[in-house]
């Protein structure tokens, strides 16, 4: 659900990302209904071991969980990475953009902040040899 105040960027990665989750959740369901006894009635059982596991990982802070159980939630995260690879590479590349236009409209002003700098540590330089 969009808010007025998001850029499209933002709406549009909420989107991919939603997506994604949709996926995880889909099979995280499908894994649980695995795992449970259809009843009669149609509604489903899930185990006792079942039960007593998921109570478990659920109540377990993440760097208390087994190496294992850490890895299942690895697997889980990397799925995102594309997208956030994608996302982080487009940032980079926009704000580079961003410093070469600003590096073309103030290049006289930076030059001479340069030149400043340079003067600045040539003497700092000079000061220190001359200890």
């Amino acid at each position: 659900m969009p808010t007025n105040n998001q850029e499209k960027w933002e709406i549009d990665l909420i989107e991919k990302l939603s997506a994604i989750e949709h996926e995880r959740w889909a099979d995280w369901q499908k894994y649980v209904f695995s795992k449970c006894e259809v009843l009669i009635d149609g509604s489903t059982m899930i185990p006792k071991w079942a039960v007593e596991q998921w109570t478990r990982q659920i109540e377990t802070p993440y760097d208390k969980l087994t190496e294992a159980e850490k890895d299942s939630d690895r697997r889980e995260v990397n799925r995102y990475f594309p997208i956030l690879r994608q996302e982080i590479r487009q940032a980079k590349i926009e704000g580079l953009k961003m410093a070469q236009r600003i590096m073309i409209e103030y290049k006289e002003e930076l030059n001479a902040v340069d030149c400043e700098i340079d003067n600045q540590i040539d003497q700092a330089i000079s000061n220190l040899q001359k200890q």
